[in-house]
């Protein structure tokens, strides 16, 4: 019951939030397609996912106390690794190469070689359609 009520409050969270992406949506709207469908099946999974997850680390915190904060500060460690909070200038001080729809190099971006000599694998047309190039 426990699980249940923890997954459920995680959703109610989600669905203040996915409020905010309805507001930017209407106001910059993009063409739909029937694939974004596919995101109500995934929350779905998700819920699901969720569930397990929280029965096992409940399981485990029951018998080793010191597993809850061992995850806040795993969870926290891995949302700094991602590059959701990386921008263009600490990329660049890194030595990487990057590009998007924006920048000037977007359509060469992955066909010149990069800081450390290799060529880019990757098609100069995807180039212009994704927001980085990582070349």
């Amino acid at each position: 019951m426990h699980v249940y009520r923890l997954v459920w409050r995680q959703m109610i969270l989600f669905a203040h939030n996915i409020v905010i992406f309805v507001v930017i949506a209407i106001i910059y709207p993009k063409p739909w397609s029937w694939a974004d469908l596919a995101v109500i099946p995934a929350l779905g999974l998700i819920v699901l996912n969720c569930i397990w997850v929280s029965l096992c680390f409940g399981i485990l915190a029951t018998r080793y106390r010191d597993i809850s904060p061992l995850l806040f500060s795993l969870v926290q460690l891995l949302f700094f690794m991602t590059p959701i909070i990386w921008n263009e200038a600490t990329l660049r001080a890194a030595g990487r190469r990057v590009g998007g729809p924006r920048s000037s190099n977007s359509t060469r971006c992955c066909t010149t070689s990069t800081s450390c000599g290799r060529r880019c694998s990757a098609p100069t047309r995807s180039c212009g359609t994704g927001w980085w190039c990582w070349c």
